[in-house]
């Protein structure tokens, strides 16, 4: 394979945080004692992370939760992931800074050799901004300027790359 690292938006690709925070006592969770179950991981997660594994490849995540961290440690999601960057936590130094670039750079892979796994329109502009390939996950009217796109994580076909 081409690429060296994935870097996974977390917010609607790897995590249904908006099931999490749709829940009534979601306004009183603390995620340190919180059980979060599988039901919070979108379909498909762990079998493209294991297969990301196998090949030695790199794995970073970014996300606006304020503790990215901590979710992907409740959900068992760690030991797959190499760095965990979040917008909250994560300032750039640099001015309009794109934390897809500093995910890659943490990782240590051009970014031309990262893959950006995103969700959502913004963090799709960003990864384009950054020159790597991007997967899209959603509606193809959404992730259009995707490099490719899939409805859903569990339909990514590495062979596709």
């Amino acid at each position: 394979m081409r690429f060296k690292a994935f870097i996974f938006e977390l917010e609607g690709v790897l995590v249904n945080t908006s099931l999490l925070l749709t829940r009534p006592e979601a306004a009183h969770v603390d995620l340190h004692q919180a059980d979060l179950s599988l039901e919070y991981l979108n379909e498909g997660v762990e079998e493209l992370l294991l297969q990301l594994k196998r090949q030695r490849l790199k794995i970073a995540v970014v996300g606006a939760a304020k503790h990215s961290s901590l979710i992907l440690n409740r959900l068992g999601l760690s030991s797959y992931i190499d760095q965990v960057l979040s917008f909250d936590e994560h300032r750039t130094s640099e001015p309009g800074g794109n934390t897809f670039i500093d995910a890659a750079a943490q990782l240590q892979i051009n970014v031309r050799r990262c893959v950006g796994v995103v969700g959502s329109a913004t963090s799709l502009a960003n990864v384009k901004a950054a020159n790597m390939y991007v997967i899209g996950i959603g509606e193809p009217n959404i992730m259009g300027a995707a490099d490719i796109t899939y409805a859903h994580l569990r339909d990514v076909i590495l062979n596709d790359l």
